[in-house]
Parts: structure tokens; sequence; C-alpha cells
């Protein structure tokens, strides 16, 4: 979605951002975990403590992966129990799948015959880059199977990590080309706006339909600054909770000077440009 394309140029003053909020109800997270971090303890990790922790920013929906996943060898178990957490709450659960492993069309077929709309990547964690074949092949299943694909660059700023398990974060340019055999994928890139310092290589997956989410992006009005940097990069509410606090990323929607087409876009068009529960 470009900029062009927004209903309304007029900028909104901060005072009134909180009216914005009330008058439109649906806010989708795209970006949130449930179950245990391995590495250390986290606030608000079961269902009901992040329910009310993401409620109270005023989320509707909340797109759920696993922590599981990063570590786990069986993705089916981690999708069961993941299907059964969410039920009756505001999660849509997203599935674990590693391509790397042999039976992950299998676990594709289970994760789509229990209702999920998309699946969670961890290539850093998994070891494969985003040319590798089998990503392409499973890219051209999930749209065979019409899923959205997530593609988490972190979880952990690597000054945090512990040193006997650091990761790098994913490089998002090999990306260009598997998208370029398979251009109908949708695809969403989650907290990989801080740590990818490559403009070009944002603005091409851009042109190709990839989505961002908020989760990493930091500075004074940095969704200002990202919209004027980027006109024609989609980027959808995500607030890596409960990692980070769900509140803490609502506050900035608020701090950037933004238009109320601009408020909306993030908060659920974009991700309803991916798929929509409603």
């Amino acid at each position: 979605m470009k900029r062009r394309t927004f209903l309304g140029t007029t900028a909104l003053a901060a005072s009134a951002l909180p009216a914005a909020f009330a008058d439109e109800d649906r806010f989708i997270d795209t970006n949130v975990y449930l179950d245990e971090w391995p590495f250390r303890e986290l606030s608000f990790t079961g269902v009901d403590s992040l329910s009310a922790s993401l409620k109270k920013a005023g989320v509707t929906e909340a797109w759920a992966g696993s922590f599981k996943a990063i570590g786990n060898a069986d993705p089916d178990t981690i999708n069961n129990g993941l299907a059964k957490q969410c039920e009756g709450t505001l999660f849509q659960p997203i599935g674990a799948i590693n391509p790397m492993l042999s039976n992950w069309a299998q676990t594709l077929s289970r994760a789509v015959d229990l209702g999920f709309h998309g699946i969670r990547l961890h290539p850093n964690y998994h070891n494969f880059q985003l040319d590798d074949p089998k990503f392409t092949e499973l890219l051209t299943s999930t749209v065979e199977n019409q899923l959205t694909v997530q593609i988490v660059v972190r979880l952990e700023d690597p000054r945090t990590q512990p040193a006997n398990a650091s990761v790098p974060d994913v490089d998002l340019k090999p990306l260009l080309t598997s998208l370029r055999r398979v251009p109908e994928a949708k695809v969403q890139i989650l907290s990989g706006l801080r740590s990818s310092r490559d403009s070009l290589t944002l603005s091409r997956l851009g042109e190709l339909g990839v989505t961002f989410d908020i989760a990493m992006l930091e500075g004074i009005e940095g969704l200002r600054q990202h919209f004027d940097r980027f006109p024609g990069l989609p980027i959808a509410f995500g607030s890596h909770a409960p990692f980070f606090y769900a509140q803490s990323s609502a506050l900035k929607l608020q701090e950037s000077e933004l238009t109320q087409a601009e408020i909306e876009a993030v908060k659920f068009q974009i991700a309803c440009t991916l798929h929509s529960t409603k």
C-alpha cells in the first residue's frame, strides 16, 4: 500500500490521537508469542495474562506463534498445543514450520487442517537462507494453501543473547530471489526494520508486496520517519509481546504525527491484506 493510496492527508495533532483510537475499535497485533522464552523469564507469558496486557493496549486480535518453535523438533506437537491455547481467545494461531525437516509438507497440511491462516519461520534458529530451494518450495505450498508467511528477523537483541546461544539476524536480501520465483506469496517480515540497514533491499521487498511490522522500530517519531523514508513500504502493528510490552508498542502510534489513514493502516488495514478473520 503506497502512501498516495491512503485516504486523507491531514496530520493529526498528538492530543487528538486518543480520540482516533476510540473511533476505530479494530486493532490487530501481528507479532505475539505464547509459551515460555527458554533463556530468561518474561512477564505476561500465560494466555490470560498476555491477553489482558494486549487488551489494555487496545488490541482486539493477536497473531500468536510459540516460543517453543525455535528449539522443538516436533512442530506438530507445538501446533496442536497452540491451537488449543488459542481457542475462544483473541489469539489467532500461527503455525510452526521448519522447512529443513523432511516432513515439513505434512506439518503444513496439518496446520491447514487445524484452521491456521499463517506460518511463522525462524531461519536463523533453523539454519537456512531465504533462497534455499526448500524454502522456495515451502513458499509455493503456502500460495496453494492460501497461507501468510511470517519471517522473523530477530527474537532478541544480539547484545542480550546468551553467549552460548547467540544467533545473527536473518539476511533479507536472498528473499528477493525467492519472491521473484514465487511472486504470489504473502510474506510479512517481523522484527526486521531496526536491524536491516539495507534501504534498497527494504524498498525492493516493499515493491514485491512484502509487509513489515513495527516491533523493532525505535526512535523519536519512528513511524513518521518510516513513512517519510519508505513511502511504499507497508507496515502493520506488531508488539513482539511478551518480549516487549504491548502498551509501549501502541504508544508508537501516538508519539508520531500520523494521519488518520496511516493510523488505521497500521492498526488493521495492512494486516487485513494478509488475512482477515472477519
